[in-house]
């Protein structure tokens, strides 16, 4: 009876392995940064591309607190309703919500949009949470190249405009133009 036990008991071993192995193999899918957090802030899952995103190693990750890894200023231990941390927010029952952080990783910047979703029991009660991070520096990239691009654009229709309605002849006076209107354009952007 011993040796039956022992056998079914490595059989649920395998399987509870085999089913943690495919779990992790949907959560490298995503190109987002995915990690699973128990209740306690303990780090208990997480995908490759996290791994990548914030430059750490599985050894780096595996066994620490969220806090330990992630601490952008806005991490919290206690239960507060009013945080940012989406841990904290869910152990004071209020509702999760989508942040933008800006974050050094190996010295460089990135900007990122995190969001977390809540793991419930059977029972209905939070069970851990996964937060997903997805990395939209290249967007923002764009977007501030696109904003140079307006200016600059701004400023040569103005320009045409004020040579078409007078006769300016001078480059000096022309630069100056160009100039004023530049700073005025990057003031109205930011």
């Amino acid at each position: 009876e011993l040796h039956e036990l022992t056998d079914r008991l490595k059989t649920k071993v395998r399987e509870h392995k085999a089913a943690r192995d495919e779990i992790s193999k949907i959560l490298d899918l995503t190109t987002d940064g995915l990690v699973y957090i128990d209740t306690d802030y303990n780090i208990i899952n997480f995908n490759e591309s996290l791994l990548k995103m914030w430059g750490f190693t599985a050894e780096n990750v595996t066994g620490r607190k969220c806090y330990d890894l992630f601490d952008r200023g806005y991490c919290s231990k206690k239960p507060d309703a009013k945080a940012k941390c989406h841990l904290a927010r869910l152990r004071a029952g209020a509702p999760l919500q989508k942040i933008k952080i800006t974050a050094t990783i190996n010295g460089k910047t990135r900007h990122l949009i995190e969001t977390g979703s809540v793991l419930r029991g059977d029972d209905g009660r939070p069970t851990g949470l996964i937060r997903s991070f997805r990395d939209i520096t290249e967007h923002k990239e764009r977007e501030q190249q696109l904003r140079q691009m307006l200016t600059i654009s701004s400023v040569l229709a103005r320009l045409g405009e004020h040579l078409m309605s007078s006769s300016v002849t001078d480059l000096t006076e022309i630069s100056t133009i160009v100039l004023d209107q530049a700073k005025k354009d990057r003031k109205s952007v930011v």
